[in-house]
């Protein structure tokens, strides 16, 4: 039993790949097939090849380009008062998912602003006083032992 359900696993990703290039979740492209899947099971399959998590990783990245299109549908579409935070709240969720699946493309950039100098001479020299103290202290331990 178990090397069918392998087998069905094998057949059905290229097509559930597929779908996620379109717009897909993982469970949406999974429901659409005709076999019975068990999601969560399939996920562990996929994790436990590293060629197969690369395709996968790959498959929500591009999904993320579907998904933009989608944003753009939203935010133009003339949109009552209700369905303008309705809109609101799609287009946050998928950004949100976005910058999950395509940290790189989507993501939140972090940008530390560091003031102030750093002088490498000054740290050498504490640097090499701390070695010639410590110099100091085993010859004077060496003496007393």
């Amino acid at each position: 039993m178990r090397e069918l359900v392998l087998m069905q696993y094998e057949s059905v990703f290229p097509r559930i790949l597929e779908k996620m290039y379109g717009g897909s979740t993982l469970q949406a492209a999974i429901g659409d097939d005709f076999r019975e899947i068990d999601s969560g099971a399939f996920l562990r399959w996929i994790k436990k090849d590293p060629q197969r998590q690369v395709l996968y990783k790959e498959a929500k990245e591009i999904r993320t380009e579907a998904w933009a299109g989608k944003i753009i549908e939203h935010a133009i579409a003339e949109n009552t008062t209700e369905d303008v935070q309705r809109s609101t709240l799609i287009v946050n969720t998928y950004k949100w998912l976005m910058a999950s699946d395509n940290r790189k493309a989507y993501g939140e950039s972090k940008q530390i602003d560091f003031g102030g100098t750093i002088s490498i001479t000054s740290a050498l020299a504490a640097a090499k006083t701390r070695v010639i103290e410590n110099e100091v202290i085993d010859v004077i331990e060496m003496d007393n032992g």
